[in-house]
């Protein structure tokens, strides 16, 4: 789900498509509208064009099989989707870059899987597109939690994808989670876990996938996050939630069987969890009216143990 942030201006949407594209189009509809008035925007995406070629060998047999000589990075950013293919099309794959070395090479967030010879091609593959300012800045879309959504359209190998995604108008677009805290609290308590993570995982990623798991987790009991402060609590939630994915890839602390060890931690996220949306949450928790207003000086909110209470 994309989220605007409430009278910002030159807010984009962006979109991962599943292969490299050259052209595409959008369509930004307001679902409150029947069909003839809905849409908001359309035009032409701006489907990156970033494009290199590899100077030496990259894959599975290198000494580093996340990095990808290139003869230039201009155009590259951290944070981008891209695509490295064979001369010849014939194998390719798509990473994110977490790193670069300007002139000379990319690095993926996870290693590649197949061996490229020198002459492959690297491609950006973002498509992104602009959402209205006049749009934006209707408080009235806010308050009503507005559905809105963006419909891409694409042609890959003569099939047409026209894949959605949902927009909301949020006058905040996160919690207050603070997950640069929840890492340091890792390496602090469980620094063997970190040194035992299999190559491709990464605990920033993990800590990400655990934090959206909370969150949606709280949206299927009704409750919106960004209308939840959490505080410490929810902090401890994310922290337990990404011991608990970690352990499932066998990264345990010491010598302490995996099954004990995932037992454990679910056992710990359980209990932080029930704390949570079981009766008031308690003290350095809040919750927000749809103005951004606190309701009290903690949540007050009684949840019963039954979903959707």
């Amino acid at each position: 789900m994309h989220r605007i942030v409430f009278n910002e201006t030159s807010q984009t949407l962006r979109h991962v498509p599943p292969e490299r594209i050259t052209s595409a189009t959008y369509v930004i509809e307001d679902l409150y509208q029947d069909e003839a008035n809905r849409e908001v925007a359309s035009g032409n995406a701006t489907v990156d064009s970033t494009a290199t070629t590899t100077d030496a060998a990259a894959g599975p047999a290198q000494a580093n099989p996340r990095k990808v000589p290139v003869t230039a990075t201009t155009g590259f950013s951290v944070g981008d989707h891209a695509l490295i293919a064979s001369a010849d099309g014939s194998v390719w794959e798509r990473f994110v870059v977490d790193g670069l070395s300007a002139g000379d090479y990319l690095i993926a967030d996870v290693p590649l899987v197949n061996t490229y010879a020198s002459g492959a091609n690297v491609y950006g593959i973002d498509v992104s597109a602009s959402f209205p300012d006049a749009t934006a800045a209707d408080e009235a879309y806010v308050d009503e939690d507005r559905p809105f959504r963006i419909v891409w359209e694409y042609t890959i190998r003569g099939t047409v994808y026209r894949p959605q995604e949902q927009i909301r108008l949020v006058r905040s677009s996160e919690s207050d989670v603070n997950t640069a805290s929840v890492a340091q609290k890792i390496r602090d308590t469980y620094p063997d876990i970190i040194a035992r993570l299999p190559e491709a995982s990464r605990l920033d990623k993990g800590i990400m996938a655990s934090e959206a798991f909370v969150h949606n987790s709280l949206r299927r009991r009704g409750v919106e996050p960004a209308k939840f402060l959490g505080g410490p609590l929810l902090e401890d939630a994310v922290y337990w939630r990404t011991l608990c994915l970690f352990a499932t890839n066998a990264s345990t602390p010491g010598d302490m069987p995996m099954d004990a060890w995932l037992e454990y931690c679910e056992r710990k996220y359980n209990q932080t969890w029930n704390d949570i949306v079981n009766g008031e949450a308690g003290n350095g928790t809040l919750d927000l009216d749809v103005k951004d207003a606190a309701k009290g000086n903690k949540s007050r909110t009684y949840r019963s143990p039954f979903l959707g209470s």
